[in-house]
């Protein structure tokens, strides 16, 4: 359970960090909001911002429903459509990456046949 939730926090934290500083960089100086390229730059990444916290809460709330006998193929490749990274699904369904990694291979879920199974879903 440790590792699940070190999982979790090892990507949001580090993306909410670089983001922040790169807003901090653009509004460092007087009048940055006279710029409507900096004002941009500051809209896109202020979205980015929230995305991030959005995944985050939805991880949250996803992890607490799903168990590992729910795993399907479907399942699997829907998280895959909606951009769920493989440490995002196995913290989602509380196992191991071997774990994972283990009932992939068993139903020879490659990565070339996890590419073709997105374009065609």
């Amino acid at each position: 359970m440790k590792q699940a939730k070190k999982t979790q926090s090892s990507r949001s934290p580090y993306q909410k960090r670089f983001l922040r500083q790169k807003i901090s960089e653009l509004t460092y100086l007087e009048g940055w909001d006279n710029d409507p390229e900096i004002v941009e730059k500051v809209q896109r990444l202020s979205k980015a911002l929230e995305r991030v916290g959005t995944q985050e809460k939805q991880l949250s709330s996803d992890r607490a429903i799903c168990t590992m006998e729910e795993l399907s193929v479907n399942s699997y490749i829907q998280l895959k459509k909606q951009g769920y990274l493989d440490r995002e699904i196995k913290y989602i369904f509380n196992i191991t990456a071997y774990a994972l990694a283990r009932w992939k291979k068993s139903l020879g879920l490659t990565k070339g046949v996890v590419r073709d199974l997105l374009e065609v879903m």
